[in-house]
């Protein structure tokens, strides 16, 4: 594990504790309204990514950002489930639910398979490990699905990724709907490794 990483997540999520949004779009509906209210009461939105996509492929280009839950650090937990949410600008997306979340930065990934919806992808943050899943998604007939199936990430291969500015996917030229993703894997004898696979897209 590496101090500097850690030294800086935490500093981010001291950051995101103190700041916040307020983005929160009123409902019509009093009955959707007070379950908004009841379910955001305890979510704090601190991640605001930047840039216009579309995800559900109508043509317009929407943004997107993230809700992390309200956390009690001193205890290592947070008032509600520890999920984080990724919410849009165009009310017709239904958020995704991101289980054991403590914050993150979504990434959109673009057309991964040419159907004309950009793909997401989120590697969370959680209070102490190095280890995490990393999770894909894509938006088919009205819900959020995973493009991928999720797979093993350490913090090591988010920083190599981040100073060499490769992608964590990318498709297979020439084979539809196969893709290369990089991914961690611990070894007893050579430690943590950075290793690539060859994947399907997930049938759902």
């Amino acid at each position: 594990m590496k101090t500097g990483y850690f030294t800086i997540t935490s500093l981010l999520l001291a950051l995101f504790l103190t700041t916040g949004c307020n983005s929160t779009k009123p409902s019509n509906n009093n009955t959707q309204a007070e379950t908004k209210t009841e379910e955001t009461s305890q979510m704090e939105e601190c991640e605001d990514v930047s840039g216009t996509f579309d995800f559900n492929g109508d043509g317009k280009k929407e943004s997107f950002n993230l809700l992390e839950p309200k956390m009690i650090e001193e205890a290592m937990d947070c008032e509600g489930d520890c999920n984080c949410q990724i919410v849009f600008s165009d009310s017709n997306i239904p958020p995704i639910e991101v289980p054991d979340c403590i914050g993150g930065t979504p990434e959109n990934l673009g057309d991964l398979d040419g159907n004309g919806t950009c793909e997401i992808g989120i590697w969370p943050y959680w209070w102490t490990s190095c280890w995490q899943t990393y999770y894909f998604y894509t938006f088919v007939d009205g819900k959020w699905s995973f493009f991928v199936e999720p797979f093993s990430v350490h913090c090591n291969l988010m920083e190599e990724l981040e100073a060499s500015g490769e992608s964590i996917i990318e498709p297979v030229p020439g084979k539809k709907d196969i893709f290369e993703i990089k991914y961690s894997e611990f070894d007893i004898e050579e430690g943590i490794l950075t290793k690539t696979a060859i994947v399907k897209k997930f049938l759902y």
